[in-house]
């Protein structure tokens, strides 16, 4: 018999090999069949689950605890209703063993699990399942890429979220079929991913609740009429051809804001389309002190094109004429993925702080004394501008900034062009503490009325009924 090698007894490394999560490579093996993290330099740490699938040669190194893990699991049946891998498959008080059956499951389809640390879309899937789950659903996750993360995937699964991802992931067919009568309702997010998923889902008979995020067509062609480039032209006209195709296929569609569904109607009539709330937060910490420095910040994933641009603006066009003002003012930029044209924007009092945690985002909020968002392309209500209204701190932004929010410009400037956006962050930065204080209270009130998790609630409640008793124009 091969004698196992020293390197790979429980605990230790083995040789780097290519994993099946995204792009990262995994050399440590651990004792916990379920522990399958990501390190921040790129590796992941394999359970028994993983290295088992990927053959005879590489299962034979695994650790014995982890293979008896493996073999009590299959042995007690408790892979029955989701993938190799599952931390709820067998931790007391996840998917598998909490009965919602009363309000009927919830099937949640994405592109991939929810990053809600990383980009605004996801922030709203994750607080729409957090919401469905509250209401009593029992509620499976469908990423579209089948890539089982455990760093985004465990959070889900301590809310009791049946994670449907992994190797031996069935199709979305057969998983349907051997569910018949249970799943009631379907959330399907996004064009691409329906474009996917659309045919199988009405297949099914399952009324479709569709969530578009925001209108794509709309803002390529702001994008396009800006940059006069007839390549995202032509993509503006091909998104809007699978929009309007998807919204005449399912049940009922949703946006965040009532312009875009007011949109939708007048190019569809026929079509059922309502507003559904896109971010709520369950506390609201009322400031108690204005920051001394004159900081101001922006934030957002610059996987982005239109944050990427607005970074651009604030750093070479509207930073320049506040520091002549002001010549202490500090701007911080945050956010995942800051592209080589970000990163350069560094320096002259502009730091890019790339991406931060909850609480190193929290800091920067409590250190900074205006946000300014100017974006200049975009359609759709904007975490960044509700995350500012909910923290309390005095805001500038532009009227695209300002989409979907209704009486916003009467509570904080809006403005268009560098000047007018400078004039405006200059004025925000002068104001004496009491007065800080005063326009922070404002902005939060309006976003508890608007932004609460009951208000959250009741949107969904309304839209899911809706889309049951709602049936497709095609």
């Amino acid at each position: 018999m091969r004698k196992r090698p020293e390197s790979v007894l429980p605990g230790k490394a083995v040789r780097p090999h290519r994993c099946r999560t995204r792009d990262f490579r995994s050399d440590f093996l651990t004792d916990d069949p379920f522990d399958h993290r990501h390190s921040d330099s790129g590796y992941c740490r394999m359970s028994a689950f993983d290295v088992a699938r990927l053959g005879l040669k590489r299962w034979l190194r695994v650790p014995v605890r982890q293979t008896e893990a493996y073999l009590r699991a299959l042995k007690d049946g408790t892979f029955a209703d989701r993938p190799v891998g599952s931390a709820a498959a067998v931790r007391p008080g996840a998917a598998g063993s909490v009965d919602r059956s009363g309000r009927g499951d919830v099937l949640v389809l994405d592109y991939a699990l929810p990053t809600p640390d990383r980009d605004a879309g996801s922030r709203t899937v994750f607080e729409h399942v957090v919401s469905l789950v509250d209401l009593g659903h029992r509620v499976h996750f469908w990423p579209s890429d089948g890539l089982d993360v455990p760093r985004y995937a465990h959070p889900l699964r301590r809310l009791g979220v049946n994670v449907v991802a992994g190797y031996f992931r069935p199709s979305l067919k057969n998983w349907l079929a051997a569910r018949r009568g249970t799943v009631r309702h379907v959330l399907l997010n996004r064009p691409e991913v329906a474009e996917a998923h659309l045919d199988t889902l009405r297949a099914a008979g399952l009324p479709v609740l569709y969530y578009g995020h925001d209108l794509h067509f709309a803002r390529l062609g702001m994008e396009a009429e800006r940059t006069a480039d007839p390549a995202i032209a032509a993509k503006a006209v091909a998104a809007e051809r699978l929009e309007r195709s998807i919204w005449r296929r399912v049940a009922v569609s949703t946006y965040p804001a009532s312009d875009e569904t007011d949109r939708i109607a007048a190019i569809e009539p026929r079509v059922v389309a309502r507003p559904l709330l896109a971010f709520c937060f369950d506390e609201f910490h009322p400031r108690t002190a204005a920051p001394g420095e004159a900081q101001l910040m922006f934030v957002g994933s610059f996987r982005h094109p239109p944050n990427v641009a607005a970074a651009e603006i604030l750093a070479k066009g509207v930073f320049p004429l506040v520091r002549t003002a002001i010549p202490d003012a500090r701007l911080v930029i945050a956010g995942a993925y800051p592209t080589p044209g970000v990163s350069a924007l560094a320096g002259d009092g502009v730091e890019i702080a790339g991406w931060l945690s909850d609480e190193a985002l929290a800091d920067l909020y409590a250190r900074s004394r205006v946000a300014v968002v100017p974006l200049g392309v975009g359609a759709g209500i904007k975490l960044k501008v509700v995350e500012a209204l909910r923290n309390g701190i005095p805001l500038v932004t532009t009227p695209v900034g300002a989409q979907g929010l209704p009486g916003l410009e009467a509570l904080v400037p809006v403005r268009d062009g560098d000047d007018a956006i400078a004039a405006a962050v200059v004025e925000q930065l002068r104001l004496a503490d009491e007065a800080w204080l005063c326009q922070s209270k404002a902005e939060q009130d309006y976003a508890r009325s608007h932004f609460s998790r009951e208000a959250m609630k009741r949107s969904l409640v309304e839209a899911l009924e809706l889309a049951t008793e709602t049936r497709p124009i095609e």
